[in-house]
């Protein structure tokens, strides 16, 4: 691995859908001067995608030609890129469970960003959720657009805010404009504060010479207003946190930003931060799982076999 420089991993089973999204992965290694990192997983029991089949015989089980296989392939797409596109592209076989494969190669070499396709939209939210690093995901069935504006939500939760500094470090990246929407609940008595936040981040942003907006909506789904936002207006990338607000609740509902990342056509970035957890109602808190909060990467045994 080239210490030298940034390294941004790209996921893969070589399945077309994820070949698709590749470009978002390329175009944000040349933008950012970064090394591009592709990666499968060999998942056990063996999940062999038919490009692999082709390339094997028919004893699926023998480790080392899958492991070659898989190679093979990697080192075919990574000529490709390098080729076409100027770039240094590597590339990783890991095994294992996929998202427990993926998070702890990421919590060893540390990478700057994870560029992935969504399609397994269940592990797509688990990944970015728990990713310690910047995720963007990208639904299948979306098609590759440079990325110019950015949607940053902000709600009554405004720890939202914090991910300002990323926002400001990915607009350097694309050269991109920032949307602020403001989405307030019905009656909400925090409007005024959310406002005043608004106004702070706009000034961080214009300071650092980011062209950007501000905009309000109403309503009280916050997954639902974005969406219905970047249907109506030209936005190319929608930020979002990456939290354990939800607790215990988050077990038996879907959460705003899960429905975001399983179902917008935009592609989504989550930025990892830190919140102190403080419950405003009492609850048993033997019950909650130690999931629910935020949690030092590199202390933990992931919860995923």
């Amino acid at each position: 691995m080239d210490t030298n420089k940034k390294n941004i991993l790209f996921p893969t089973d070589f399945s077309e859908d994820s070949l698709n999204v590749l470009q978002y992965a390329v175009d944000y290694a040349k933008k950012s001067a970064a090394n591009l990192v592709l990666i499968h997983v060999i998942e056990f029991p063996w999940k062999i995608s038919d490009k692999l089949e082709i390339l094997m015989a028919k004893n699926t089980s023998n480790i080392n030609e899958i492991e070659d296989a898989t190679r093979f392939l990697l080192h075919e797409i990574a000529g490709r890129i390098t080729k076409s596109h100027n770039i240094k592209v590597q590339y990783k076989v890991l095994h294992g469970n996929l998202i427990s494969a993926l998070l702890a190669y990421i919590n060893k070499t540390q990478p700057e960003m994870i560029i992935r396709c969504a399609k397994s939209h269940n592990n797509a939210y688990k990944i970015a959720d728990y990713c310690p690093i910047p995720a963007i995901t990208i639904n299948v069935d979306s098609l590759f657009k440079e990325i110019k504006t950015i949607l940053f939500p902000v709600n009554d939760k405004l720890y939202t805010t914090q991910k300002t500094d990323e926002i400001i470090r990915i607009c350097g990246i694309y050269k991109a404009n920032v949307i602020l929407l403001g989405i307030a609940p019905n009656n909400n008595d925090g409007l005024d504060a959310m406002s005043l936040y608004m106004e702070s981040i706009l000034k961080t942003l214009e300071n650092k010479g980011i062209n950007t907006q501000i905009k309000m909506v109403i309503g009280n789904d916050y997954a639902e207003e974005i969406d219905k936002y970047t249907q109506d207006h030209n936005v190319d990338l929608i930020s979002i946190v990456s939290n354990f607000e939800h607790g215990i609740l988050s077990l038996f509902k879907t959460t705003p930003d899960e429905k975001l990342v399983k179902s917008s056509l935009i592609p989504v970035l989550n930025i990892p931060i830190e919140i102190d957890i403080t419950p405003s109602i009492e609850i048993n808190t033997e019950y909650i799982s130690p999931w629910s909060m935020k949690y030092d990467v590199n202390k933990v045994s992931f919860p995923f076999k």
